[in-house]
């Protein structure tokens, strides 16, 4: 795949993400009607509601309500938009994200991307982390969950018991994960009819729903080409300096059979640009410095 090759050649992808935050969002006039999952038993499964701490978001460098624009929520917007200009088009609602490795910031970028679709109009995002071996999300967003997707796979728990939406956030639905030290082979559950059942479910709520799914490390085992059939398309998340030529060339590989719609290159140390002062007019400092994610 030429575009990816490019991307590591130039130092850039199809949408960059510097690795400096500013909280910020939308205020939406109009809200879809809320869809719910079923359980097993095809009754209304109401999800369990919880309430986005602001400080713990922008702690773990995920965009919040705080604001109406920043550099950082434009370029979520942008990321947005040029995905569902991909996606809605063919018809795919089921995007997957991935890295060729750890700690290249996928999570962080799926909660992002996620939360930007969620502002948009007529828009419901629901995000599941698939990431069975080290499931990130529910520590970003601060769920002190006891049950998860590994939980609904395994037939431990409906799915009732599994969802999470938020009080501030309405428009956003997650299914966390959750690590278990006695699940040898995730990769076997990744692939199971009851995911696939869970995809389609999802896939009925409707046109206006998005779904998200943040998948292990594409390196590190078969997982992701586990759960890739029943994916639309997947989102590759590379590491400015740590993504190598070959791990780029063996994801493109991997991932040949799929629909790859495009690469975010993550932690860039680009600098801001001089007109992104026009969004300290209201009085938002833009934050300096990088960090880990």
């Amino acid at each position: 795949m030429d575009h990816i090759r490019k991307a590591l050649e130039k130092s850039q992808a199809d949408t960059t993400v510097r690795d400096w935050m500013q909280p910020a969002a939308d205020t939406l006039d109009q809200h879809p009607q809320k869809p719910v999952l079923l359980t097993d038993d095809s009754g209304a499964a109401p999800a369990s509601s919880f309430h986005l701490n602001t400080e713990l978001l922008r702690d773990n460098r995920i965009i919040t309500a705080e604001n109406t624009s920043s550099p950082l929520i434009d370029r979520y917007r942008l990321l947005r938009t040029r995905v569902q200009q991909i996606m809605k088009p063919r018809g795919w609602s089921v995007l997957g994200i991935t890295s060729p490795t750890p700690q290249a910031g996928k999570s962080v970028t799926t909660m992002n991307l996620a939360i930007a679709a969620a502002r948009a109009e007529n828009q419901f995002v629901v995000v599941i982390d698939a990431d069975l071996r080290r499931p990130r999300v529910a520590g970003l967003l601060g769920l002190e969950n006891q049950l998860g997707i590994v939980d609904f796979l395994r037939g431990y728990a409906t799915l009732s018991e599994v969802q999470w939406q938020f009080d501030n956030l309405d428009n956003l639905m997650v299914i966390p994960g959750r690590a278990s030290r006695s699940l040898e082979h995730p990769s076997e559950l990744l692939g199971s009819r009851r995911f696939e059942s869970l995809v389609r479910q999802l896939r009925a709520m409707g046109k206006q729903v998005t779904v998200i799914v943040d998948t292990p490390p594409l390196h590190l085992g078969d997982d992701v080409l586990s759960i890739a059939p029943a994916l639309d398309c997947m989102l590759l998340v590379l590491e400015e300096g740590k993504s190598t030529r070959d791990e780029l060339e063996e994801s493109a590989r991997l991932l040949t059979d799929y629909n790859l719609i495009g690469t975010v290159l993550n932690k860039a140390s680009e600098k801001p640009k001089k007109f992104e002062s026009y969004y300290q007019s209201d009085g938002d400092d833009l934050p300096a410095g990088r960090g880990k994610r």
